[in-house]
């Protein structure tokens, strides 16, 4: 899956921050109407309240409009202004790179919301996405990632469904992780991580 992603990263990162930003709207898009069948599926693997299973899907809309107006803006170049007499002959340019490819592990308990909230900004940043959700509630991120290709969208999201040996692999193959877990399970994943730089 890395591999994968790894190839379609260049492309995905050129892609202006706007062209991306439509992409997670059309996603969005999905998501709200597919929201009764994600809901079905939350709440069968969690046991969560149907009220509660209901309640992921809408962080996660307000959360691709909210990045997704800020990110072309936040993620244009922008020329730096110059200090001190060393720089007077200088033009200077703030350039923003993504990681090309980003893990993001998540726990049982909010599934899809914490999956995703954490991947629409990598996303709209130019990085793509593996996503390892617990081995406990995997059957809703899956299908929210099936989402993303049937959309058509580039091969930029992908889920790795397993335990521990998955996230492990998944830590060892990535460019950056973000965790979300137990702290046992955390202070696993920074070690993991830290033997990586």
């Amino acid at each position: 899956a890395v591999t994968a992603l790894r190839a379609a990263a260049p492309q995905w990162s050129a892609l202006p921050p706007a062209q991306r930003a439509r992409w997670l709207c059309r996603y969005r898009d999905w998501l709200l109407d597919h929201e009764p069948e994600l809901a079905v599926s939350l709440q069968g693997e969690t046991g969560k309240p149907w009220a509660e299973a209901h309640l992921e899907i809408p962080y996660i809309v307000d959360a691709i409009n909210y990045y997704g107006r800020l990110a072309p803006g936040q993620l244009r170049t922008a020329r730096v202004a110059r200090h001190g007499l060393l720089a007077l002959g200088k033009s200077q340019l703030l350039n923003w790179q993504p990681y090309p490819v980003v893990g993001i592990i998540t726990p049982w308990n909010f599934p899809l919301g914490l999956s995703l909230l954490d991947a629409v900004p990598a996303l709209l940043a130019g990085a793509t996405v593996a996503i390892k959700p617990s081995e406990v509630t995997p059957a809703t991120v899956a299908r929210a990632v099936r989402g993303w290709s049937e959309i058509g969208a580039p091969p930029v999201l992908s889920v790795c469904n397993g335990g521990a040996a998955v996230g492990a692999a998944l830590v060892d193959n990535v460019d950056y992780v973000q965790f979300t877990g137990s702290s046992a399970t955390g202070r696993a994943v920074a070690r993991r991580a830290a033997d990586r730089l």
